[in-house]
C-alpha cells in the first residue's frame, strides 16, 4: 500500500468540488444553530421569572424540537460522508451529489452501526467505573484504589480502540454492501482487515492521526495568537478599533473553520477510509 499516495489523493479530493464543501459547511452551521437555540432561549426565559412555568414548558418543547432538528442534520451529514466512501469503493473520483432522502437513510444506518459497535465499551465503562469506585471507597489503601481506577481506564480504552478499528472497516462494508447485518458481522469485518493487512491498517491509522494532530496544532496556534492579540487590545486604553478588528478576525476565522474546514476534514477522512478499504480488493 502506497500510504503517501493514498493520503495525497484524500487531501486533494475535497477541493475537486468546493460547492459540496460549502454545502456541507452550510449544513454544519445550520446544525450548530439548532443546537444552540435551546440554550439561547433558556437564557432569555430566565430573565422573565414571572412566566417561569410557561417558560419551563416552552423551553422543554423547544429543546426537543431543535434537538431533533440538530440530530437530523448531523445524520444527513454522516450519510453524505458514507456516500463518499461508497463512490470511492466504486473507484469513482467525482464528489457525489447530495441525495437528501438517501443521505438521511444512510446516516440512520450509520448511527445504528456506531451504537452496535460502541454499546459494549459504553456498558463496560459504566461497570468498570462503578466497580472501581466501590473498590476505592472500600479500601483504606489509596494505592489500591488508584491501581483499580487505572486498570479500569486502561481496559475501557482498549475496548474503545478495538471498537473504533472495527467500526472504520464496518462503515466501509456498509457503504459497499448497503447491508447493516453484514457490517455488524464482526468476523467478516475482522477478515476484511486481514485482507487489507493489519500492518497497512496500523500505518494508515498512525499517518491519519499525525495529519490530524498537525492540523490541530496549527489551528491551536492561530486561535491562541488571536486570543493573545485580543487580550492585548482589550487591555490598551483607546484601542476600540483594534479590539473590534481582532474580534471580527476571530469571527471570520471561526466562520471559515465551520463553513470550510470541518466539512473538508469529513470528506478527507471518508475518502481515506474508502481508499484503505480498496486495499482488500488487491
Amino acid at each position: 500500500m502506497d500510504v503517501a499516495k493514498l493520503f495525497e489523493d484524500s487531501l486533494k479530493y475535497p477541493s475537486k468540488d468546493w460547492g459540496k464543501i460549502l454545502g456541507l459547511g452550510a449544513l454544519t452551521i445550520i446544525s450548530l444553530i439548532f443546537y444552540y437555540i435551546p440554550y439561547i432561549f433558556s437564557g432569555i426565559s430566565s430573565l422573565t421569572p414571572s412566566f417561569e412555568v410557561f417558560n419551563t414548558i416552552t423551553t422543554i418543547i423547544i429543546s426537543i424540537v431543535f434537538g431533533l432538528l440538530y440530530l437530523i442534520m448531523t445524520i444527513i451529514i454522516s450519510g453524505y460522508q458514507l456516500s463518499i466512501i461508497r463512490k470511492t469503493i466504486e473507484f469513482e473520483d467525482k464528489v457525489p451529489d447530495f441525495d437528501w432522502g438517501k443521505n438521511l437513510f444512510d446516516g440512520c444506518k450509520r448511527l445504528a452501526l456506531g451504537i452496535v459497535y460502541y454499546i459494549i465499551p459504553f456498558i463496560a465503562t459504566i461497570v468498570v467505573f462503578g466497580l472501581s469506585s466501590i473498590l476505592s471507597y472500600g479500601t483504606n489503601n489509596p494505592l489500591v484504589g488508584f491501581i483499580a481506577v487505572a486498570m479500569g481506564v486502561l481496559f475501557v480504552a482498549i475496548l474503545f480502540i478495538i471498537s473504533s478499528l472495527l467500526l472504520n472497516i464496518a462503515t466501509a462494508i456498509l457503504a459497499e454492501t448497503d447491508s447493516l447485518s453484514t457490517a455488524i458481522n464482526v468476523k467478516y469485518v475482522w477478515d476484511k482487515i486481514g485482507e487489507i493487512g493489519w500492518g497497512n491498517y496500523i500505518i494508515w491509522i498512525i499517518v491519519l492521526l499525525l495529519i490530524l494532530l498537525a492540523i490541530g496544532v496549527i489551528l491551536f496556534i492561530i486561535f491562541f495568537v488571536l486570543g493573545i492579540l485580543l487580550g492585548i487590545t482589550m487591555g490598551i486604553g483607546g484601542s476600540e478599533f483594534l479590539e473590534a478588528m481582532t474580534s471580527m478576525l476571530m469571527i471570520i476565522i471561526f466562520g471559515l473553520y465551520t463553513l470550510v474546514f470541518i466539512p473538508y476534514l469529513g470528506m478527507f477522512q471518508s475518502r481515506a477510509i474508502g481508499l484503505l478499504y480498496n486495499e482488500s480488493k488487491k
